[in-house]
């Protein structure tokens, strides 16, 4: 009886007119409202010690409510083209088999206890303008990186960029039941997003055929990467593996960049954090693109 009554009260209130101010209680915003200014987040461009060299370390101080967030790109443009439609998947099996003698579910959970967010995969992006061959600015535009991107409170950072060194240092496909486990839910994922997403991947191969970073993004995601896939599927574990082995080897000599974003206050800690991690994986300077 009580459940009725509470029933019946809901359906009478929700049955009585709207008052005819009701709708001023809702926000809005006028075009007035918004500042015409795109908004402008600066990188600064700092450089750490690594053997043989420096490499670039890009600083933005942001008011992030004590999280650090660390991002850390591979160029892949020094790999055979014959490795691209690879890295996708190398991506995932990379961040998803195991490291340090740990099974994959051992090192899930330390990543869980540790990072708000630890992925990695490949991307490119068009130039507006293209820097001057000889610039600083050419050693690092327009190219095809391995981004892994991770995100911790600030006491976590050097936990989790040990968890990154070791995946890069460690990691050795080794589990061909993993590898194969992870190539069929990356056919079936592939498979599953072509409906809901076709007209981004018709828009997408449309315009890999007059952009070379759209022809990248392609192959990275595209349909490409969904016929990709099933040939992935189908493919020996063991394989995939020896393959992806050999694409790790070559990015661990390529070198890369590394971007911070923390509060003031914590950012000298993350980039001591950052120069550790670049000395432990024997980071070196950017290798040229193919």
């Amino acid at each position: 009886a009580a459940v009725r009554a509470d029933v019946e009260a809901m359906h009478s209130f929700q049955n009585e007119p709207e008052p005819q101010d009701a709708d001023s209680l809702i926000p809005r915003l006028a075009l007035s409202d918004l500042n015409r200014a795109p908004v402008q987040i600066p990188a600064v461009r700092e450089t750490i010690p690594v053997q043989g060299g420096e490499v670039f370390l890009f600083k933005t101080i942001q008011p992030v409510n004590g999280i650090v967030y660390f991002d850390f790109g591979i160029p892949c443009d020094v790999l055979a083209a014959a490795d691209y439609p690879y890295l996708p998947l190398f991506a995932t099996a990379l961040t998803n088999c195991g490291w340090g003698g740990r099974n994959w579910a051992e090192v899930a959970a330390e990543v869980a206890c540790n990072a708000g967010g630890f992925s990695c995969g490949p991307g490119t992006s068009p130039l507006g303008i293209a820097p001057e061959p000889d610039s600083v600015q050419a050693q690092y535009c327009g190219r095809d990186y391995l981004m892994f991107q991770l995100k911790m409170m600030a006491n976590k950072t050097e936990a989790c960029l040990d968890l990154l060194a070791g995946c890069l240092l460690t990691t050795d496909f080794s589990d061909t039941k993993r590898i194969r486990d992870l190539a069929l839910e990356y056919r079936n994922d592939m498979f599953n997003s072509v409906i809901p997403n076709g007209h981004l991947y018709a828009s997408g191969r449309a315009e890999s055929q007059v952009s070379s970073s759209a022809l990248r993004e392609e192959l990275f995601s595209g349909l490409c990467q969904v016929d990709f896939s099933a040939q992935a599927a189908a493919a020996e574990p063991q394989e995939l593996a020896v393959r992806f082995a050999a694409i790790l080897t070559a990015l661990r000599n390529a070198g890369g960049i590394l971007h911070i974003t923390a509060e003031e206050t914590a950012y000298p800690a993350a980039r001591a954090a950052a120069e550790r991690f670049a000395r432990r994986i024997g980071l070196q300077p950017l290798q040229a693109p193919r």
